[in-house]
C-alpha cells in the first residue's frame, strides 16, 4: 500500500506510521501520522522539517520508501554515525533537497524494537559534539546546494531538538545528578564550533522563529531557548543546566 500510493500519487518519498516497543514487547511510542500529499514547492522544505521532520514524520529512514533514481542520480549516501550521530538525518536533509512530492499513509508498517541498554537507550557525551558534526555537515551541503539561508533556519531548530532528546537520554539512563552532569556536557559541546554557530543563531538571528512557531512554541518558549543560549554564551553552564533541565522536567 506504501509503495502503491507514491507510485499513484508520482511521488519522491512515501512515508508511513510507526510503532515503538519495548524488549518486554510494552507500547511505548506510536508516530501516527494522517494521510496527506505533500508538494514541497507549495509548504517549504524547512516547513515540512519543522512540521512534519522533526515530528511525526520522524528524521529516520525506517518508517519511509525513496524513488531510487533520486539517490543514485544524486549520489546521495550515509554517513557515519560515529561521526555524525544521526546519519538518517542528514541523508533525509539531502534527500529534502532533490525531490518535490512526498506521500504519507496513516496505516502503521513499521514496528521498531527498542533494547534497554541500545544506543538508542543510553547517553554518550560526544552525543551532541557527533550531532555539532552533523549540523557542520547539513551547512556544508547547503553552501553545495547555494541554499545556506535556508539552513540557517532549520539547524537552530535541530539543535534544539537534539538538545531535548539528549536531556530525555540522561534523565531516562543516568543515576547521577543531572543538573551537574548536563552542565560538565554543555561546557564540553560549546567548544565545538557548529554549536556554538547555531547557538548564536538561536539568540542573535530570528529567521528560525517563524519555523519553530509551527512547532507550537510560544513567545515565552522562544524567550526560554534564548536565555538558554545567552547563558551558555556566557559560559554559565550550571545555570543553563539547571534552567534547560527544570524546562524538561
Amino acid at each position: 500500500k506504501l509503495y502503491n500510493n507514491v507510485q499513484q500519487t508520482d511521488s519522491d518519498i512515501g512515508v508511513c506510521s510507526r510503532r515503538t516497543y519495548s524488549d518486554k514487547n510494552e507500547l511505548q511510542y506510536e508516530g501516527k501520522i494522517k494521510k496527506e500529499n505533500i508538494d514541497l514547492k507549495e509548504i517549504g522544505i524547512n516547513t515540512y522539517i519543522a512540521t512534519r521532520l522533526l515530528k511525526g514524520h520522524t528524521l529516520v529512514v525506517y518508517n519511509k520508501i525513496y524513488k531510487k533514481q533520486i539517490i543514485i542520480d544524486n549520489n546521495l549516501i550515509f554517513d557515519s554515525v560515529k561521526d555524525v550521530g544521526s546519519e538518517d538525518t542528514l541523508f533525509n536533509y539531502k534527500v529534502l533537497q532533490n525531490i518535490e512530492k512526498i506521500a504519507g499513509i496513516s496505516d502503521t508498517y513499521y514496528n521498531c524494537l527498542a533494547r534497554e541498554g541500545s544506543t538508542a537507550r543510553s547517553y554518550d557525551k560526544k552525543y551532541m559534539i557527533r550531532i555539532g558534526n552533523l549540523l557542520e555537515k547539513i551547512k556544508e551541503y547547503s553552501l553545495q546546494m547555494n541554499i545556506e539561508e535556508n539552513s540557517n533556519c532549520i539547524t537552530p531548530i535541530m539543535l534544539i531538538h537534539f538538545l531535548n532528546r539528549y536531556i530525555t537520554r540522561i534523565e531516562n539512563h543516568s543515576n547521577n545528578k543531572i543538573v551537574n552532569l548536563f552542565a560538565n556536557h554543555i561546557k564540553e559541546f560549546m567548544k565545538v564550533n557548529s554549536i556554538k554557530e547555531n547557538m548564536n543563531l538561536i539568540l542573535y538571528d530570528n529567521s528560525y522563529i517563524p519555523y519553530i512557531n509551527k512547532q507550537g512554541y510560544t513567545i515565552r518558549g522562544v524567550t526560554f531557548i534564548k536565555v538558554f543560549s545567552l547563558l551558555c554564551n556566557l559560559k554559565m553552564y550550571k545555570i543553563a543546566s539547571k534552567l534547560i533541565t527544570y524546562k524538561s522536567s
